[in-house]
């Protein structure tokens, strides 16, 4: 939008659409066009967006200006101007545009935390900062829930799982008048946890991190000890029925696991970190 006037350089411009059709121009989301100050050129230029909430039609727009002196009144829709001043009035047609489409976001990834949360994360599929993520039980209808707002960052923290659950969690995009469709469910199983730390105070296991082999020292005999990926998947397990033992870890690619250690009908996960392989 351009405006032109051969006194603007002591003037001030304001311009309005009434994009709401209640015949008034609201100041908090009407305005297309705001120099309040004087301007230095004769000719202005100002661009602005149309929400996609905004319905195709003819809208009225409202072009305002008015002398710089001191002590002249702030520019509104329909104030009054008691010096030098010129009100325009104009139809202005608003018409459909295209809807882009949203991108689905792709690689959704959990990784289970030590407290019983994980942390969801997901590559966007395009550059929307808004996303909507829904998560339950294994099989549940992503349709059925209410989703949670994420916005700027790809990534959300899941705090009220329980424990020894399949769960499921799905993300989709949203985008200036469309929504993506859900992502794919990235799966994950949550591990025990548990509180007996009485049971197992100077339990000892090392190296952490380690390349081939972790000892482990109980207070207990040890039934069993098992390895889990981050997302709850069980790849090792061992059953020593001593106190003392030592596991091979070294066919694990190199990354963050939970172990679980089992002693008669106690249970505790401590965090393992294998390195090279």
């Amino acid at each position: 939008m351009t405006v032109k006037n051969i006194q603007l350089p002591e003037a001030r411009v304001k311009a309005w659409i009434d994009f709401d059709d209640d015949k008034t121009f609201n100041e908090q989301e009407e305005i297309i066009m705001e120099f309040s100050n004087g301007i230095d050129e004769s000719t202005v230029t100002a661009q602005f967006d149309i929400s996609y909430n905004v319905a195709p039609g003819v809208y009225r727009m409202r072009v305002r200006l008015n002398t710089d002196f001191y002590m002249a009144p702030t520019i509104t829709g329909c104030n009054d101007m008691p010096f030098a001043g010129e009100t325009e009035d104009y139809l202005v047609e608003i018409v459909a545009g295209e809807i882009l489409p949203c991108p689905t976001p792709t690689d959704l990834g959990v990784e289970l935390q030590e407290d019983l949360s994980a942390e969801v994360s997901w590559i966007p599929g395009g550059d929307e900062g808004q996303w909507e993520l829904v998560y339950g039980l294994e099989g549940f209808d992503p349709d059925a829930e209410t989703p949670v707002a994420v916005w700027d960052i790809p990534s959300h923290v899941l705090t009220d799982l329980q424990p020894q659950e399949n769960y499921e969690v799905y993300v989709r995009a949203l985008c200036p008048g469309n929504v993506s469709d859900w992502s794919e469910a990235a799966a994950f199983t949550t591990v025990y946890v548990s509180t007996d730390d009485d049971a197992f105070r100077g339990f000892r296991y090392y190296p952490n991190p380690t390349g081939k082999t972790v000892s482990l020292t109980s207070p207990l005999a040890m039934d069993e000890v098992v390895i889990f990926t981050p997302t709850g998947q069980k790849v090792l397990s061992f059953h020593p029925e001593s106190a003392q033992t030592v596991i091979d870890v070294s066919t694990l690619p190199s990354g963050v696991y939970f172990m679980e250690v089992r002693s008669d009908n106690h249970r505790k996960v401590y965090k393992l970190v294998k390195e090279g392989r």
